[in-house]
């Protein structure tokens, strides 16, 4: 999915949010912020919003010289999100089709923003947003083809939310005859996008016949990377490939034989799906 104007003032919002998290002086956020504005004037925009992110957090990093700003935000949404986890896990197992609800639980933890919340009201967004009925919804067609599938690749989205697809992928291993989950992560910093610190922290890496791979664009000050012809083998090579979140769906949206499970969080990738902002999707790219 290509970035549009949109993306652009959004690209400044989300490193002025780094600037700070990093404690970046005023001088110093203002340093940052002028020069991601000379490099956004001299960059070719016909890309994804991800990848033009790229350079931006690569300032905000030398600028601040802290290598992940997020570090203690994820580590929290983590904890917060682990906090649910029995009563999720309840839910899961007390449900007449279990894959359906853990597949709506881990959509469901694309929307919630733990920051500022409450326990209680952690829980009533979480009850309220079950509720909610998926706008793309190809369901059927993913649990056709589970039952005949051996090996899953599962593109993780945030820190926090991984917890709830811990859920789903826990299902997919225990009711299901899978002899592998491929977990694919960031290979290092990007906003609050999960890395092998988070898996460890949420238990992840303790899960059998779990395997991690890393996301990298040989940048060892990134942890993204353009869409790439070893990523397309990775999903050619097991038989269901699963892309979690809106960032994965800009960046794999022109990849076939995919799964997007994502909440619509802005208007141009409601726009490029057809649905309204805050939308639940589950959608399959043949």
């Amino acid at each position: 999915m290509k970035a549009r104007v949109e993306c652009i003032p959004c690209i400044l919002r989300q490193i002025l949010k780094a600037a700070r998290l990093a404690n970046a002086s005023e001088a110093c956020q203002m340093e940052i912020l002028r020069e991601t504005m000379e490099y956004l004037l001299k960059v070719d925009w016909n890309e994804t919003p991800i990848i033009l992110s790229l350079e931006p957090y690569r300032i905000v990093r030398l600028k601040t010289g802290v290598w992940d700003p997020f570090s203690q935000v994820k580590h929290e949404f983590n904890q917060k999100a682990l906090n649910q986890y029995p009563r999720l896990k309840k839910i899961v197992h007390d449900s007449p089709d279990p894959l359906r609800t853990a597949i709506k639980i881990s959509a469901v933890g694309n929307i919630i923003d733990f920051g500022p919340l409450s326990r209680k009201e952690i829980e009533e967004t979480l009850s309220q947003s079950l509720e909610k009925k998926f706008a793309i919804d190809d369901y059927e067609i993913f649990r056709k083809r589970v039952k005949k599938a051996k090996t899953i690749l599962f593109f993780a989205d945030n820190a926090g939310e991984i917890v709830f697809d811990r859920l789903l992928l826990e299902v997919l291993l225990d009711e299901f005859d899978m002899r592998r989950v491929t977990l694919v992560v960031r290979g290092g910093p990007f906003i609050n996008d999960v890395t092998i610190k988070d898996v460890e922290q949420v238990g992840l890496d303790k899960i059998p016949n779990l395997e991690v791979k890393f996301l990298s664009n040989g940048d060892p000050n990134s942890g993204v990377y353009p869409r790439s012809p070893e990523v397309i083998s990775w999903v050619k090579s097991h038989d269901i490939a699963i892309s979690k979140g809106q960032g994965n769906f800009e960046n794999f949206s022109g990849i076939g034989d995919i799964f997007f499970l994502l909440v619509a969080k802005c208007e141009v990738v409601a726009e490029e799906l057809g649905v309204r902002v805050g939308d639940l999707v589950f959608r399959y790219n043949p």
